[in-house]
């Protein structure tokens, strides 16, 4: 039995993870236990769970693939990794049915789109769950903005998300010494201070070589925090 695997991660910082690995390993210990072969696998990186099954690039690859390739089955970790909308959900699963696409969820070992099909009641429950799983989301992103605005309120300097440059321990003196490169007469270009710094063993954050248009935003940014 041959199946295709779909794993999927709302955010991109989800992207390096455990997401992956751990949809992974679940589906991998599935198709053991019921001698099926995977295929190919499908990552979706940094998709919301209320993302239409058309504005999902993996997904809509693997359609095209399976439409192909004679392959019928899909196999999941769990229905959240399919949608956690409850509209997008039904969507993706009758489409599937209409198909003939048989669509696997590990953690209940359940062929969803048969269960649908055959059984009203087995369709309730999985609408069901789709509708607790959406409630369970928006709950949890009312939550994470709560906490956000008690800690901005507690403390109007702090920022959510990804820190900029400077605020990690050493990167200030990078920056330092970009602002003294950037004060030599003639000025040298974004690019040559770039360069001095990657040859002093300045690192990026990234570990990649300095890009001009990176120096200019810094320094940029630099400059307007003091005006």
């Amino acid at each position: 039995m041959k199946v295709m695997a779909y794993y999927r991660v709302s955010g991109k910082s989800q992207v390096d993870g455990d997401g992956f690995p751990r949809q992974q390993a679940a589906v991998s210990n599935w198709a053991e236990a019921n001698g099926a072969t995977v295929v190919r696998e499908y990552r979706e990186k940094g998709v919301t769970g209320e993302a239409d099954w058309d504005t999902r690039p993996a997904f809509e690859e693997m359609l095209g693939d399976i439409l192909g390739n004679g392959v019928r089955m899909i196999v999941i970790e769990n229905l959240t990794r399919l949608a956690r909308n409850f509209v997008v959900q039904d969507s993706i699963l009758t489409f599937l049915a209409s198909r003939g696409i048989s669509l696997i969820s590990v953690d209940t070992n359940s062929n969803v789109t048969e269960d649908i099909k055959a059984d009203p009641m087995k369709r309730a429950i999985v609408q069901i769950q789709a509708v607790f799983s959406e409630l369970e989301k928006r709950m949890i992103v009312r939550k994470l903005k709560a906490a956000r605005d008690r800690k901005k309120q507690e403390d109007p300097t702090w920022t959510s998300g990804r820190k900029p440059f400077g605020h990690r321990p050493g990167e200030q003196a990078t920056i330092d010494r970009m602002r003294e490169l950037a004060r030599k007469r003639p000025r040298p270009s974004n690019a040559q201070i770039g360069q001095q710094l990657d040859e002093e063993g300045r690192a990026t954050r990234t570990g990649k070589p300095w890009a001009a248009e990176t120096v200019r935003k810094i320094l940029q940014r630099k400059e307007r925090s003091k005006t």
